[in-house]
């Protein structure tokens, strides 16, 4: 394959993970319920996504053909065959997109709506982050391997032609974009480079002044001060830098976190309140999350009490980050949350995944630190290995320890949810390494460490010595609150409470008093009675409901 050929066929595999990136990135906000950005223009997404993977077909059918025609198609080299297979899996992205996108008919008055229909029809959360797993997949082997290849594959005055042009390709490639107008000229010149690849091919542009001024004219506005080829080593860093973020991510890193239910809105807000005004004691949270500590905060209770959901309140809360603001002095905070999930992946499961979500998230808020963090993966790439593989356990922790000690500056605020559902069976560690860890990160004057887990032995040993509040024990007005709101706001329980309102009273607070401070029991009650309630039951047949659901069974949750 020659290498304007080359050239173009990468760029326009690039175009696709470029208008795909965008397509998820407002997938993704029809799942987390919020609209896209106004500023977007969905129809100019699909557009770009149909035309790159039009363009994309007719250059794989056209370098077919040539090879068919010279007879020269089993003897295309490794680096060639690479090429066509990633511009194959890349169409195989971009034609799934373009016939889902093109069947949606999107009016100026409804283009999210119109949007949101076609995504929700056609995938699934978790189908959206398979499609990004596999355009990162592509654009990290373009960086990796098919520009470094197409490099070297450019030895010789006669390919001087070329270089300005694969700079260009390198330079997008490497490049993420920040608006739809940014996308837009990366779009542009993207295709200008296509256009000027096959122009020298047929000897219809032959200065090198030429395409120079050519590119310069459809660069984005990254590009505008780039004053020549990045050095190869600083090329290979950044390839290497984005190869190690890819190497921590996994599809399910967020799954647990997004399945937690939402927060009552009535229920939590005593996590900041004083201690002294409760009846049942706890450690402060307040004074813990502003004060200087040398402890994690441990936030334990019965299976099913409501500890994953009290984590992601305590994280979206703002009233934390305003805390936190107190501890940091104004400094930087950085949050990192990890929700352990029995019934998931391996890497859900297992130290190693609680370590690579947590430097995927710092290291990809804080790119600079990537070189402090892996400094040997970054060494061996300028020898010449390509390190792609995940890192060994050992690895992580020496690279978090790394980012911690050399970010005096910036504060961690570090969640770990549910230490009780890490699997040692899976791990290559047990929950004793899992305890020092904990204590090690706890200990750094610049992290804040909150963990979760069921009252285990293990880990009543373990943070004896820690602030703490067991959830069970304190969420009895919570519970009152969520059934009393949930089922008084029936039309069929308002009339029974006109009814005979202390029966009717009775049966709601019995709820409460029998739940053990274990909200998930709680929810299958209010949900069994909402049930009967769209029946027309009456208090009698409600009252049987309730006697005929199963008491609270503490080892069968987890």
């Amino acid at each position: 394959m020659d290498p304007g050929t080359a050239i173009g066929l990468a760029g326009t595999v690039y175009k696709v993970v470029i208008a795909g990136i965008e397509f998820v990135g407002d997938a993704k906000q029809v799942y987390a319920k919020a609209g896209t950005d106004g500023n977007r223009d969905l129809d100019a997404v699909a557009q770009d996504i149909q035309n790159a993977s039009a363009s994309l077909e007719e250059q794989l059918d056209r370098t077919k053909t040539q090879a068919e025609s010279s007879g020269n198609e089993s003897q295309l080299t490794t680096e060639d065959q690479e090429l066509r297979q990633l511009a194959i899996r890349a169409s195989s992205v971009g034609k799934e997109l373009s016939e889902a996108l093109g069947k949606s008919q999107v009016s100026e008055k409804s283009k999210f709506k119109a949007f949101k229909a076609v995504v929700r029809g056609n995938w699934d959360a978790d189908d959206i982050k398979k499609i990004e797993s596999r355009l990162d997949s592509i654009r990290s082997e373009l960086q990796l391997r098919v520009i470094i290849n197409i490099k070297k594959s450019l030895d010789g005055p006669q390919n001087e032609p070329y270089k300005p042009m694969l700079t260009t390709l390198e330079s997008l490639v490497n490049h993420q974009a920040q608006s739809g107008e940014d996308r837009k000229r990366m779009m542009e010149s993207l295709s200008r480079t296509e256009e000027l690849a096959n122009s020298i091919k047929d000897d219809i542009l032959v200065s090198k002044q030429q395409i120079l001024a050519e590119l310069r004219s459809a660069q984005p506005s990254f590009m505008a001060n780039h004053q020549g080829p990045a050095s190869d080593d600083e090329a290979i860093r950044k390839k290497v830098e984005g190869s190690i973020l890819t190497s921590l991510w996994y599809p399910d890193r967020d799954d647990r976190e997004e399945s937690i239910s939402e927060v009552h809105k009535k229920t939590f807000g005593w996590l900041f309140r004083d201690p002294a005004t409760s009846d049942v004691p706890f450690s402060s949270l307040v004074e813990f999350l502003r004060s200087d500590t040398a402890t994690a905060y441990w936030i334990t209770g019965k299976p099913g009490s409501g500890k994953s959901t009290a984590m992601k309140f305590l994280l979206d809360d703002p009233r934390t980050y305003d805390l936190l603001q107190q501890w940091s002095g104004g400094k930087r905070v950085i949050r990192a949350p990890f929700y352990f999930f029995y019934n998931g992946s391996d890497m859900q499961k297992s130290e190693l995944g609680l370590l690579s979500s947590l430097l995927y998230t710092l290291l990809r808020e804080e790119r600079k630190l990537i070189p402090i963090a892996f400094k040997g993966r970054l060494e061996a790439a300028l020898g010449g290995q390509v390190v792609t593989q995940r890192p060994s356990i050992f690895e992580a922790r020496r690279a978090l320890k790394e980012v911690i000690l050399h970010s005096p500056d910036i504060f961690f605020f570090l969640a770990v949810d549910g230490l009780d559902e890490f699997d040692p069976r899976v791990s290559t560690t047990d929950v004793v390494s899992l305890l020092q860890l904990t204590k090690s990160l706890s200990s750094f004057s610049n992290v804040k460490l909150v963990l979760s887990s069921r009252p285990l032995s293990a880990f009543e040993h373990g943070f004896a010595d820690c602030p703490s509040l067991a959830i069970h024990t304190l969420t009895r007005d919570d519970i009152r609150s969520y059934v009393f709101d949930d089922l008084q706001s029936h039309p069929r329980m308002k009339m029974l409470l006109s009814r005979d309102e202390v029966r009717a009273k009775r049966l709601i607070h019995s709820i409460g008093d029998n739940s053990s401070g274990v909200f998930l029991w709680v929810r299958l009650v209010v949900q069994s009675l909402l049930e009967g309630l769209g029946n027309s039951d009456g208090l009698e047949e409600l009252q049987a409901r309730l006697e005929k659901l199963p008491t609270i069974c503490i080892h069968c949750i987890r």
